[in-house]
């Protein structure tokens, strides 16, 4: 009975995925090949046998095909499936990206890019199920989502130069709302798109720094799984100061003005209030107490924690990023190498004012 089961679930699995299968010209790299480790491209056309196979993977695939359908029927011949959308690096790289769908207008080009991903972040309280967002306001969105739609959307721009570029990460998703866990639909609409700078550094990291983007990869992956590959540590993560490009401009000067008064507007705030007084506001179906609140501060006996928890405590412990400064010095002066004692991993992380 199990292994008849098992036919059913592998027949789903392949009706899923039926003319889901994406072609490249010779030599060309998709999107992917710029976010994810490299290696991947070269395991791809070596071992076409070997898929990525997950129950995520399928829930994808479902909702993509639903997504297609459902635009076909509405505006017809104006839809266009995964079009090949291609980019010429002067590095000798072509690029050609396959969006999910492209809806053409007169004067614009609607472009969704399609996810199902198991759960997704959010400050909603409300009871909507249809959400609009940007910017990574009210829903989280993964990094590298976005870095793929900021690429699609750059693709298009160069290809459709008459139209304006609407783009939409489309996804289907369980979020929390009033405590509980529920699916809605999320349009998140890609603002910027790479910048050919950006768009020729990612093909630069390509070309030169074969391993995974993300730590987590290898723990997904099909290659690693058939013993093609032992898995590599990420490559290093780098930041770089850019120009601001034109299509920025203005949302950091909005940025910069935004905080200016937000601080000015807090500081009037301080003054305004009476001592030892709040208020209750509403921000996001959230209560969020605003003014003077009692807050309590533990100061804990480390000693006494060490001496009774002992080696227990550890879990519960952590050094302060600006005591490691004194922790080296410390091991330093005893003959210690501080790498022996610590993990050495860099972070992309946002940083604002």
């Amino acid at each position: 009975m199990e292994n008849v089961l098992r036919q059913l679930v592998e027949t789903i699995s392949l009706s899923t995925a039926e003319d889901r299968e994406i072609t490249y010209s010779e030599n060309a790299i998709g999107i992917t090949a710029l976010i994810f480790c490299p290696l991947k491209v070269e395991f791809r056309r070596s071992h076409p046998e070997i898929k990525s196979r997950s129950t995520e993977i399928d829930d994808g695939y479902l909702f993509e095909k639903q997504v297609k359908e459902a635009a076909t029927r509405l505006f017809g011949k104006r839809t266009l499936i995964e079009p090949s959308i291609p980019y010429e690096s002067p590095q000798n790289v072509r690029i050609e990206g396959h969006p999910d769908l492209l809806i053409i207008g007169k004067k614009k080009v609607l472009v969704l890019e399609c996810k199902a991903p198991n759960f997704l972040f959010s400050n909603i309280n409300g009871a909507q199920d249809i959400i609009f967002c940007k910017n990574g306001q009210t829903v989280s969105i993964p990094p590298h989502y976005l870095l793929q739609s900021r690429i699609q959307k750059f693709l298009v721009q160069n290809y459709f130069t008459d139209k304006e570029i609407i783009h939409y990460i489309f996804a289907k998703a369980l979020i929390r709302r009033d405590a509980k866990f529920k699916k809605a639909y999320i349009f998140h609409e890609t603002q910027t798109s790479a910048t050919k700078e950006e768009m020729e550094y990612l093909i630069k990291k390509f070309l030169n720094e074969k391993s995974p983007r993300y730590p987590w990869e290898c723990r997904y992956c099909p290659y690693r799984e058939a013993g093609l590959c032992q898995g590599k540590d990420p490559a290093p993560f780098e930041t770089r100061q850019m120009e601001v490009p034109t299509e920025l401009k203005s949302l950091i000067r909005s940025y910069t003005e935004a905080y200016q008064n937000l601080k000015e507007t807090e500081a009037a705030l301080k003054d305004a209030f009476p001592t030892n007084t709040h208020i209750e506001v509403d921000v996001n179906g959230r209560k969020k107490k605003i003014g003077w609140i009692t807050k309590t501060k533990h100061t804990w006996d480390l000693k006494a924690i060490l001496k009774t928890l002992k080696v227990e405590a550890l879990s519960y412990l952590q050094i302060k990023p600006h005591a490691s400064p004194f922790i080296e010095e410390a091991l330093t002066q005893r003959g210690y190498n501080p790498d022996d004692f610590r993990k050495n991993e860099n972070q992309v992380i946002w940083r604002g004012l």
